[in-house]
């Protein structure tokens, strides 16, 4: 995309138009911030051009904002690789805006020498330059009024004060010379240039800092940062969590792979603050390949200790032991983490490495074996680790759940015919799954359950419009059919009792209620729609029971007991995860789909992207919710119970296979990642499938 011709439509009478009044200036002023904002902190260089643009447009800007708005766009054109453009608008600062210093000297120097191509790194140890100047290779990405400073420049060269015996740099923060001494100021000198010979290479940036302080706040710090294509971010680090806060000299250093996509690189010394920053014999290089071998060697014999941990259930190892765990967005300490499965076999690979000099991140793929209900399990995790060095010895900081993938072997072609026919025998195909309708599809349903006193509803997600309506009409048909009289989630006795007031009384929001469950599945109007229903049956002018709402004990594994409410018949809505088989009293009904999508806090790559509506891709031939759409049925109940042992669909429920089983999270690096092994027929009474899914709302 090229951005030149937006600007060249810009007239010069415009841009050189009398001063505009005092508040316009302010909001335009803020309008800058804001872009240079995008530009620098965000990374994103096209929406900063678009901004510059804007201010550009508008009559009411002073000459200076004019000024930084058309060299930063020429800098930000500069990075996304169209040079001609950038080069058209450096020469337009320098020539439309000689009276603005700064800047024409910048866009002067920029012009100096220019060529298609862009150098690397230069003039690292400062040899090159007049002191008082900004050293030669080096540019400062903002400027002050020239009164502000000798000639309005926020880093000069220096020859004397320095570590060396040559030269070094002097870096000012902006902010005493700001109007508003904001504490938080940042002044920059960096360098940026093409990344093409650094791909896939790790690089290492070092320097010597002192800061010369005038507020505890202040701080020197060094940082690094790709631009990868279209002005996408790569790798940054600008060392917030360690930076040089001494009066001495104090030597830091970032290394890093760069990304293979990589366009530009660009690095800089930043005075934050109030105060001033030295920096001396700055340096910038390719780590040898044997450094990082040799990192990446010493990590992976750690690894053997990380397995041990999962086989024992617990990890005493000093080199772990003090490491968080993170799995979407519950974290605990990496030892705490270790129990909650038993692990026969557990053996880690690393899949990728990237070396950062004193730490690491490593992508780590860990084949493992555990026993389960459903048998002797297998399968795949992958984490991402973040490893620390000091004192020559590796330790793990920080360990991110990325997914967890089981391997069982597929259903094959001839079995999914067979168990497909004697599904269109047996299975009961449901007209709606909306409440509100007759019952006469749900007479299979209804003699199913018997006499049982609990049905516990699960759910394969916990944000599919389908299983929320379909528990809806169940509950509807239970209690007018059979009897039942309470509702109850999971647990949440106390959060429950609102709900319960509500249904009865009236009183209170319902809304509110709802999401004091704290579960993604009751936060939804589908919900909402139960708990009116409710609140209609109860204030019915015709004679009729008292419907309830209720929290009870039930956990992984266990549907809770009928004998919490006695005298009562009780629906439970969970997921698939807290429903088992138990005895006659209670009937547990699971709930399987295919594809379509589904309403979860999405995860990619261990980070959150927001609570939102993803789509589920169709799974593959062979597991186990596609073998039940073999049928052809896009909605119908099974009662497993009745199922013959001996049929062949009785054998291919006796057998684990893999379904999805979401819950609230949805990893969005691949629906494999909710692959779970299930043995139907040791752990539901019933089922209920559903072809497409929809997002709950």
């Amino acid at each position: 995309m090229k951005y030149l011709p937006a600007i060249a439509l810009l007239s010069v009478a415009a841009l050189l138009a009398g001063p505009p009044p005092t508040d316009q200036i302010a909001g335009v002023e803020a309008q800058l911030e804001a872009a240079i904002h995008r530009e620098m902190v965000d990374g994103n260089l096209p929406d900063a051009i678009a901004q510059y643009q804007a201010i550009l447009a508008q009559p009411a800007k002073s000459r200076p904002a004019a000024a930084q708005s058309l060299f930063r766009m020429a800098q930000c054109l500069e990075k996304l690789g169209q040079r001609k453009e950038a080069h058209a608008l450096y020469t337009r600062v320098a020539s439309e805006y000689a009276d603005e210093a700064g800047f024409a000297a910048q866009a002067r120097a920029k012009l100096a020498g220019w060529t298609d191509a862009l150098p690397g790194p230069r003039n690292l140890r400062f040899e090159q330059g007049e002191p008082g100047e900004v050293p030669p290779g080096w540019f400062v990405p903002s400027v002050v009024p020239p009164a502000a400073t000798s000639g309005g420049r926020l880093a000069e060269l220096r020859r004397k004060g320095c570590r060396s015996t040559g030269s070094c740099v002097l870096v000012f923060s902006p902010a005493p010379f700001s109007p508003t001494n904001a504490p938080q100021s940042v002044g920059d000198l960096m360098q940026s240039f093409s990344a093409a010979a650094y791909r896939g290479k790790t690089v290492r940036l070092r320097a010597w800092l002192r800061l010369e302080a005038a507020d505890p706040q202040d701080r020197a710090q060094i940082w690094l940062r790709v631009v990868r294509t279209n002005g996408q971010s790569g790798f940054f680090d600008d060392m917030n969590d360690r930076p040089v806060r001494s009066p001495y000299w104090t030597k830091r250093e970032i290394a890093s792979q760069i990304d293979s996509d990589a366009q530009f690189l660009d690095f800089g010394v930043s005075s934050i603050g109030k105060g001033r920053v030295w920096a001396d014999d700055v340096s910038f290089e390719i780590v040898p390949q044997s450094e990082v071998d040799s990192a990446r060697d010493a990590v992976q014999k750690l690894y053997a200790r990380i397995d041990a941990a999962y086989r024992q259930g617990a990890a005493d190892d000093p080199a772990l032991r003090d490491a968080s765990y993170r799995r979407y967005e519950q974290r605990q300490p990496f030892p705490q983490s270790l129990g909650r499965t038993t692990f026969t076999g557990f053996q880690t690979a690393i899949t990728s490495f990237r070396f950062a000099g004193t730490g690491a991140i490593a992508t780590a793929r860990s084949e493992f074996t555990r026993p389960s209900a459903e048998g002797r399990l297998a399968g795949v995790r992958t984490f991402r680790d973040t490893w620390s060095l000091a004192a020559e010895s590796w330790t793990l900081k920080e360990r991110i759940y990325l997914g967890n993938r089981f391997t069982l072997p597929p259903t094959d072609a001839q079995t999914t015919r067979l168990v497909a026919a004697d599904l269109k025998q047996l299975a009961a195909p449901l007209a709606t799954p909306e409440a509100g309708h007759t019952f006469y599809d749900l007479a299979p349903f209804g003699n199913a359950i018997g006499d049982a006193r609990l049905v516990a509803l699960g759910a394969a997600t916990e944000g599919t419009r389908e299983f929320l309506q379909i528990q809806h009409r169940l509950f509807e048909y239970l209690v007018k059919e059979k009897g039942f009289t309470v509702l109850a989630v999971p647990g949440k006795r106390s959060e429950a009792l609102a709900v319960d007031r509500y249904i009865k009384t009236g009183a209170g929001d319902p809304k509110a209620a709802l999401a004091a469950l704290q579960s993604p599945a009751w936060d939804t109007q589908e919900a909402l729609d139960v708990v009116e229903w409710m609140r209609a049956f109860n204030h019915a002018l015709i004679p009729h029971p008292t419907l309830s709402f209720a929290g009870i004990e039930a956990s992984n594994g266990t549907n809770g007991s009928p004998d919490e409410r006695p005298g009562e018949r009780i629906v439970l809505w969970a997921n698939n995860r807290q429903l088992r088989q138990s005895d006659k009293r209670t009937y547990a009904v699971g709930f399987a789909f295919r594809r379509g999508e589904l309403r979860a806090a999405g995860f990619r790559s261990g980070n959150a992207t927001g609570l939102a509506s993803y789509a589920v891709p169709a799974l593959p031939e062979g597991a186990g919710d596609t073998v039940l759409s073999a049928a052809g049925m896009p909605l119908f109940f099974l009662d497993i119970r009745a199922v013959e042992p001996m049929t062949t669909l009785g054998r291919w429920l006796a057998e684990p296979h893999l379904f999805l089983s979401v819950g609230a999270s949805w990893n969005r690096d691949g629906p494999e990642n909710h692959l779970r092994p299930s043995v139907l027929s040791k752990t539901y009474d019933g089922l209920i499938f559903v072809e497409e899914s929809h997002a709950s709302h």
